[in-house]
C-alpha cells in the first residue's frame, strides 16, 4: 500500500491564483486609501489654518495692544506682513504637506507638486487700497486642479 501524501500541482496553482487575486484587489484598494486620506489631511490642514488665523486676529479686537501668533506679530501688522510671518523660518505652523513632506503653508505653489500646498498671500495696504486681505487657497486632488480658498480681512 503506497501512501502519497501532499499536494497536487494542481491545488497548489488554485492556492497561487486565489492569492494572486486578493493581492492584487488589496493593492488597489490601498492606493484609493492613501489617495483619500491625502486630500483629507489637506482639507482639514486649510481648515485647521483658517481657523487659527481667524482666532489669533480675535484677540486682537479684545486687546489692540496684544501679540499675536506666538508673540511672531502684532495687532496692527498688515495681512501681507502676516503671511510672510506664517510662510517663514518664524512661523508657528508645523503641519506638513501630506503629499511631499514640505511645510504645507507655503508663499507660492510648488510647479512640479502642487498638492497639499496651502498657499497663503496677503495684500499690503497702500492709500489707494487701504483694506489689506489674507487669502488662503489649499490644492488637492489629482494634479491639484481642486481648490479651497478663504479670504480674511485683516481691520
Amino acid at each position: 500500500m503506497k501512501n502519497n501524501k501532499g499536494f497536487t500541482l494542481i491545488e497548489l496553482l488554485v492556492v497561487v491564483a486565489i492569492i494572486g487575486t486578493l493581492a492584487a484587489v488589496g493593492v488597489v484598494a490601498y492606493n484609493g486609501y492613501t489617495t483619500a486620506a491625502k486630500k483629507n489631511a489637506s482639507k482639514a490642514i486649510h481648515a485647521n489654518l483658517v481657523k487659527y488665523v481667524s482666532s489669533e486676529l480675535a484677540k486682537c479686537n479684545l486687546d489692540t495692544s496684544s501679540e499675536i501668533f506666538e508673540g511672531e506679530a502684532e495687532c496692527g501688522d498688515d495681512a501681507g506682513e502676516i503671511a510672510t510671518m506664517l510662510v517663514g523660518t518664524s512661523t508657528p505652523l508645523t503641519d506638513k504637506d501630506p503629499y511631499d513632506g514640505g511645510n504645507a503653508a507655503v508663499a507660492t505653489a510648488d510647479s512640479d507638486n502642487p498638492e497639499g500646498d496651502t498657499v497663503v498671500t496677503g495684500t499690503t495696504a497702500t492709500t489707494e487700497n487701504p483694506e489689506t486681505v489674507l487669502t488662503i487657497v489649499t490644492r488637492w486632488g489629482k494634479k491639484a486642479t481642486e481648490t479651497t480658498t478663504n479670504t480674511i480681512q485683516i481691520d
